[in-house]
């Protein structure tokens, strides 16, 4: 199965919720119209705090995942999600791998509990793809996992644009925590108060290995499955009753 990913970008001013039923009740129908595909989004919902470690982008930005049985359809996707998005949107096909994956007991439509941390880098500069992609899967995600209190933990390496004109993109990661304190407390997402500053450094000197510093975006994000593997989808206009992870 091919994964193909979607982001589409909004204005920083636009509220959260104004963003998100933007997203879900009108782009999500139409370009799921005619496919039972599996679709996954994850989105800027809420406004990220004014003083953090983690440098948040302030846009409003979503990432739609979407899963399909044949690679030969990425054109026919790319038009029905540029044409259903007033915005900027750009597309890639990637490879996905879930070196930490929740038990999701909650139905599609249902907001997932917890929030995200959604990260958008490039490789650095001059660095070999194979060792670009031996420093982040062998030596990164280890120590990423054995530091921060992930719950969820998604992989998408980049293969290639599939909607002309996207930015060049080598990693989308998506990192999932069970409460907002795993994420917004740096104590507790950086291991606890005795090896907080030890784990930062050690994540800041692995990073600067492979990862292009220039071209990180961080984005706090919550996460919606419209439709599972499984089949099972959300009801139609399903948007609301979804608790605000912040408050």
């Amino acid at each position: 199965m091919v994964k193909f990913m979607f982001l589409m970008r909004g204005d920083r001013h636009e509220p959260g919720d104004a963003f998100r039923k933007r997203v879900i009740d009108a782009f999500i129908p139409e370009l799921l119209s005619g496919s039972e595909a599996p679709c996954k989004v994850t989105l800027t919902t809420v406004d990220a705090p004014r003083l953090s470690l983690t440098p948040y982008r302030k846009d409003r930005i979503a990432l739609v995942s979407v899963w399909e049985q044949q690679q030969s359809r990425d054109t026919e996707w790319s038009r029905k999600a540029c044409q259903a998005w007033s915005g900027p949107c750009h597309g890639y096909r990637v490879e996905e791998s879930t070196p930490r994956s929740y038990e999701r007991t909650w139905p599609a439509g249902t907001q997932t509990p917890g929030i995200g941390l959604l990260t958008l880098f490039r490789a650095r500069k001059g660095l070999a793809h194979d060792d670009f992609i031996r420093m982040w899967h062998l030596g990164h995600t280890p120590l990423g996992m054995s530091v921060h209190p992930l719950w969820n933990y998604v992989r998408n390496v980049v293969l290639a644009p599939i909607v002309p004109g996207s930015p060049l993109l080598g990693g989308i990661v998506e990192e999932h925590v069970k409460t907002r304190e795993d994420m917004l407390n740096p104590v507790r997402f950086f291991g606890g108060i005795a090896r907080m500053f030890p784990n930062m450094v050690r994540i800041g000197l692995d990073i600067r290995k492979w990862m292009d510093l220039g071209s990180i975006e961080n984005y706090l994000v919550t996460e919606q499955w419209i439709r599972d593997h499984q089949g099972s989808s959300a009801a139609a206009g399903q948007v609301d009753g979804c608790p605000n992870p912040l408050t």
